[in-house]
């Protein structure tokens, strides 16, 4: 695994025999999608870190379009995009399976994963964008914060202890997973902006799943707290993205 976010001009380090390569950006939530999966199928990883900012000119050859998350086979094959990947993982390393053995479950699963689209745009606008307009955070936050109440209504519904059920994390739980663990960031950006006591009572059962899911051994292998993330996001903000961020801490 490479500590750096790799830039132009720095070469693409050779496969390792026997492992799985993973290129990815450490604050990236589409990237950690592949990082949970392959870490809750115990996959042995190599991971190379791309500067998204400054990419090395080779990206291009392991990811069409040159994102990430990519992951390349030991045969030279090419998998890219989030969902994808997690679904390859689950495919090709059997165990634990992490979409539900029963067709209708896994269907309703994977509605959900695609319904969490909804909570990307106010999410990228409030933790990402500099110059957000003040009048629009309110309303912002309302819409992102009313597909989180859903999704904690649905837990509520399930009774269990996570999506997947009592036993442990699901594809479900791990593909929403990123944006939960950057949460925090709305209310450290915007105090006064939201009543904030009263969010909370409305999305109890996730924020009670949040603090399972942090006990998880494959959330918890990539886990960053939100004063990190608060920080990151900062540098974003400003236009100074510091991508090494996790290598001064």
């Amino acid at each position: 695994m490479t500590s750096l976010h790799l830039t132009s001009g720095s070469p693409c380090p050779p496969l390792q025999d026997g492992k799985v390569r993973i290129y990815a950006m450490r604050f990236c939530p589409y990237a950690q999608r592949a990082l949970l999966t392959s870490a809750a199928k115990n996959v042995e990883t190599d991971i190379v870190w791309i500067n998204l900012k400054d990419k090395p000119e080779w990206l291009v050859e392991k990811s069409p379009g040159g994102k990430v998350p990519s992951v390349e086979i030991g045969d030279g094959r090419i998998v890219y995009e989030s969902l994808i990947i997690a679904d390859y993982f689950d495919d090709a390393y059997p165990e634990p399976n992490l979409h539900s053995k029963d067709p209708v479950s896994k269907a309703v699963d994977r509605i959900l994963v695609e319904g969490w689209g909804k909570a990307g745009s106010p999410f990228y606008q409030l933790a990402f964008v500099g110059s957000v307009d003040a009048e629009k955070v309110p309303e912002l936050i309302k819409e992102f914060e009313g597909v989180v109440s859903t999704y904690s209504k649905e837990l509520e519904k399930r009774g269990t202890k996570f999506f997947s059920g009592d036993e442990r994390p699901g594809m479900l739980d791990y593909m929403i997973w990123p944006w939960f663990e950057r949460r925090p960031v709305i209310p450290m950006f915007f105090p006064d902006a939201a009543n904030w006591d009263e969010i909370r009572q409305n999305s109890a059962a996730i924020d009670q799943w949040y603090n399972r899911m942090k006990e998880d051994p494959a959330v918890a292998k990539y886990f960053v707290t939100p004063e990190i993330h608060h920080r990151y996001c900062i540098t974003v903000k400003e236009g100074n993205i510091d991508f090494d961020m996790l290598t001064k801490v």
